[in-house]
């Protein structure tokens, strides 16, 4: 358990539905508790960072999200970041 009860997850979504694209990073980029949206170019669609008190707090917002985007959002991955030794932020 972490100190202050909150865990942190980095959540790597792949989009079925490409039309949302724009409407979905908005949404994410207005939850409040989403900390960042991560830009890449890897495999994953779209990629964010929060912070929850539970894994199933996480998974209520991805279903939140799946409501609000019906047919947008494929499949996701989840990684709980176990311990963070410090992070680099370049605000673009």
């Amino acid at each position: 358990m972490p100190k202050l009860g909150m865990y942190h997850y980095k959540v790597d979504v792949q989009l079925q539905d490409y039309s949302q694209y724009t409407r979905l990073v908005k949404f994410i980029d207005e939850h409040h508790k989403i900390m960042y949206r991560d830009v890449t170019l890897k495999h994953a669609d779209i990629e964010f960072e929060l912070y929850v008190r539970s894994v199933e707090e996480l998974h209520g917002i991805m279903d939140e999200l799946r409501s609000h985007f019906k047919g947008a959002i494929g499949t996701y991955v989840y990684y709980l970041f176990k311990k963070l030794y410090k992070i680099n932020y370049f605000p673009i």
